[in-house]
């Protein structure tokens, strides 16, 4: 296949703008779950504070709440103030809030940064939504979506697998993960330069919640709110269907910010 002056189009994956956010992409399920197999030990250690069984359980979840009520904000602003230094600075800050759980040493603390993370995922997640739309046209933005899901899935077993060896170790372990994303923001430095010269040669970009960016985002949101909380669940043993549908999220968003 060929690019319409001619080129040959490179293969998704040594293309180093859709590696990079195929790579971001894979934060989505890294946010809640990475902490799963540490929970019983977490609980363990805090057992001494009151409602230590409650707020562990928490963790997992905290920053799906977060997404949820910052998403909306964070759609406005990526539109206000452009996608990718937005999509830096929160890989940045989703980075260092995650990890924090590595050497925060209460267990209030360690909450407060997974709700930090949340925020930072809320803008992360929308800014690599809206640059895929905007970058990826046609075939290429089908295979790019495709490449998404795996990246997702692989990076799902990546992230728990070594979550769970971590743990083992110490529970505290498994938060150091988090610090890993720091290696994407080399890689989405391009992404920066591709972006602005793209706005450059096309003032008039489309909003982030077009008819494309809300199905994205929905399939985004869905992963993130079932998987997560059904990771909660499943850990006290009594899992249910908190939400049936994430697409309510993408409609009420645009509604209040088009």
């Amino acid at each position: 296949m060929t690019y319409s002056n001619g080129r040959p189009e490179t293969s998704l994956w040594r293309d180093a703008t859709a590696l990079a956010l195929l790579l971001t992409a894979s934060l989505k399920i890294m946010a809640n779950a990475t902490i799963s197999p540490a929970l019983p030990a977490l609980e363990a250690s805090f057992s001494g504070e009151p409602g230590a069984a409650y707020l562990v359980r928490f963790l997992v979840s905290a920053p799906s709440l977060t997404v949820v009520l910052v998403a909306p904000l964070a759609g406005f602003a990526i539109d206000r103030f452009g996608r990718s230094w937005l999509l830096m600075a929160g890989v940045l800050v989703f980075a260092l809030s995650g990890s924090a759980g590595a050497y925060l040493n209460d267990l209030t603390a360690i909450l407060v940064s997974r709700l930090l993370l949340g925020v930072a995922l809320a803008f992360t997640m929308t800014a690599q939504v809206a640059l895929a739309g905007d970058l990826f046209q046609g075939n290429r933005r089908s295979a790019f979506m495709g490449g998404q899901v795996v990246a997702i899935n692989f990076g799902g077993f990546l992230f728990i697998g070594g979550a769970g060896l971590l743990a083992g170790v110490s529970p505290r372990l498994p938060f150091l993960i988090y610090a890993l994303p720091l290696l994407l923001l080399p890689l989405l430095w391009p992404v920066m330069k591709q972006e602005y010269q793209k706005r450059k040669s096309a003032p008039d970009m489309p909003r982030i919640f077009d008819e494309w960016g809300i199905r994205t985002f929905s399939r985004a949101s869905r992963i993130m709110v079932d998987f997560r909380f059904g990771t909660c669940r499943s850990f006290d043993g009594d899992r249910d269907d908190v939400f049936s549908d994430a697409q309510p999220i993408a409609v009420f968003s645009r509604r209040i910010w088009i």
